[in-house]
C-alpha cells in the first residue's frame, strides 16, 4: 500500500474525476502495455475511454480482454490521431482529461495521483511535466524536462510534451478541439491556442510522467521533419507568432544538449 497516496486522499476535500483517453488504430503489439499501465494506477477515480479508429489487426481484439475494466470502449472510423481525440474526449465525463497514447506508458502508478494532487494544490488549469523516450531497444533516447518551458519557446517550435498534459474538461471545451488540418502538429497547434488564454493558470509538474516510444510523426526521417517544420511555421504564422526557419536550427542544438546532459 502507498501510504502516502492514502494520507493525500485522506487530506484531499474530493477527488475529481480524471478521464483518461486512449486513442489506437492497427497496434497490436503496443495496446495491452498502455492498457495495463493505466489500469495499474493508483488513483481510483479513474474513467478510462479507449477509442479504436476499426483497427485491421488484433488490436480491438486485445481491448475487448479488458472490457470489464474499461469504461468505455469506442469503435468508430476516424480521419487521423486529432480526429480520434476529439471523438474521444467528446465521450469523456471526468472533470481532468489526460491521454495516454497506444505505444506509451506511464511512468510510474502514480503519475495521475502525483498530477491531480500537483493541479489541486496549486488550483491549475492545466499542467504538463517531464518525458522519456526509448529506442527500439528499450534504451533511452531523450530526455524532455520541462520544469523551466516558457511559452515564448513555441516561436522555436518547442512545446512542452504533449503526452503529459493533464488540463481540465472544462478549459477543453473553452480552447476547443484539436484542428484536423495538420496530420502531424495538431498538438502544436493547440498549445497555441491554450497558452493564448492568459488567465488560464498552469505550472509545469517536475516529474516523469509517461515514457514514449520513439517513432511518432514528428519524430521519424528527414521528410517527416522538414514536413513537421512546415506546418510549425504555418501554425505560428496563423497565431501571429513570428518565427523563422533558424530557429529550429536552435531547437536542434537543444534536443543535443538534453541527449548529452
Amino acid at each position: 500500500i502507498n501510504y502516502l497516496v492514502f494520507i493525500d486522499y485522506i487530506l484531499m476535500k474530493k477527488y475529481p474525476k480524471v478521464s483518461i483517453v486512449t486513442v489506437v488504430k492497427n497496434r497490436e503489439k503496443s495496446i495491452k502495455k498502455a492498457l495495463k499501465s493505466t489500469l495499474s494506477q493508483d488513483y481510483k477515480n479513474i474513467e478510462y475511454v479507449v477509442l479504436d479508429g476499426k483497427s485491421q489487426d488484433k488490436t480491438f481484439k486485445i481491448i475487448n480482454k479488458f472490457k470489464n475494466n474499461i469504461d468505455k470502449i469506442l469503435s468508430v472510423d476516424d480521419k487521423g490521431i486529432y480526429d480520434a481525440l476529439n471523438k474521444a474526449i467528446k465521450n469523456c465525463s471526468g472533470d481532468i482529461i489526460g491521454i495516454l497514447h497506444s505505444d506509451d506508458i506511464f511512468f510510474s502508478k502514480s503519475v495521475v495521483s502525483k498530477n491531480v494532487r500537483f493541479m489541486i494544490n496549486h488550483k491549475l488549469d492545466f499542467t504538463f511535466s517531464n518525458l522519456i523516450i526509448k529506442n527500439d531497444q528499450n534504451k533511452i533516447f531523450r530526455k524532455i524536462i520541462s520544469k523551466n518551458y516558457k511559452p515564448g519557446l513555441l516561436k522555436f517550435g518547442i512545446q512542452p510534451p504533449h503526452p503529459t498534459l493533464f488540463l481540465k474538461k472544462k478549459v477543453f471545451s473553452k480552447v476547443g478541439n484539436y484542428s484536423t488540418k495538420h496530420e502531424i502538429c495538431g498538438d502544436f497547434d493547440y498549445f497555441t491556442r491554450l497558452f493564448s488564454f492568459k488567465k488560464l493558470k498552469w505550472k509545469s509538474n517536475n516529474i516523469f510522467s509517461v515514457i514514449q516510444q520513439r517513432g511518432g510523426k514528428s519524430d521519424t526521417n528527414f521528410f517527416d521533419k522538414w514536413k513537421t517544420s512546415n506546418e510549425i511555421l504555418q501554425i505560428l504564422k496563423k497565431r501571429g507568432i513570428v518565427s523563422f526557419r533558424f530557429f529550429f536550427i536552435i531547437k536542434f542544438l537543444l534536443r543535443i544538449y538534453e541527449q548529452i546532459r
